[in-house]
């Protein structure tokens, strides 16, 4: 999924229209996806000394991928979503795999 920098700052805006207080910790989730587990787990493995989780691990039903979601609490900019969205697409490159996106919650 490509994200421009325009289109965060558009999301961003539209979260904030809605109540979301973007200056304070959400829960942002990104998503990974690979022909095989191994490849996920090379990923994880580059980033875990970022204090991400893996949210979920799973064989996908319509394809014979795999998809890795990986979380962590904290306060973003739309400018660091971008720099992230950027990195995370380089990073999956590197391991033959694909960065398919980003979505956030409110923490409770």
């Amino acid at each position: 999924m490509k994200w421009s920098q325009a289109k965060i700052k558009e999301t961003f805006e539209e979260l904030q229209q809605n109540g979301w207080d973007t200056s304070e910790d959400l829960s942002w989730g990104f998503v990974f996806n690979a022909s095989d587990k191994e490849k996920l787990y090379n990923i994880f493995e580059e980033l875990k000394g970022y204090n991400y989780e893996i949210t979920k691990l799973e064989h996908t039903h319509n394809s014979d991928a795999w998809e890795l979601h990986i979380a962590k609490d904290e306060a973003l900019t739309f400018d660091e979503l971008h720099r992230r969205n950027v990195e995370f697409a380089e990073i999956a490159h590197f391991f033959n795999a694909r960065y398919m996106g980003w979505d956030v919650e409110k923490i409770d």
